[in-house]
């Protein structure tokens, strides 16, 4: 969770003497990136092929994009791809 943490490290000795000292960390926020997957599409029979297009932004930048089918036919879709590797 973001904020600011303080961490205490105490030592005592073989002699009942302490020392101390206090550690302070900062977490900062991971702003969730910004995807916008386009308009919904209709797509009438015969036809079996569609373009589908969207974009996304990131401050920190974007490590990857998938578009991948959603609800049970993408679940479908990912076990299908884990059964190939």
């Amino acid at each position: 969770m973001a904020g600011v943490y303080s961490f205490r490290l105490a030592v005592t000795d073989n002699q009942s003497g302490i020392g101390a000292d206090t550690v302070q960390v900062t977490i900062l926020s991971n702003d969730l990136p910004e995807v916008n997957a386009e308009k919904d599409k209709i797509l009438p029979l015969p036809f079996n092929s569609v373009t589908l297009s969207g974009t996304a932004s990131d401050k920190d930048g974007i490590r990857s994009l998938k578009c991948l089918p959603a609800g049970r036919q993408g679940d479908r879709y990912q076990a299908q791809q884990q059964a190939m590797v």
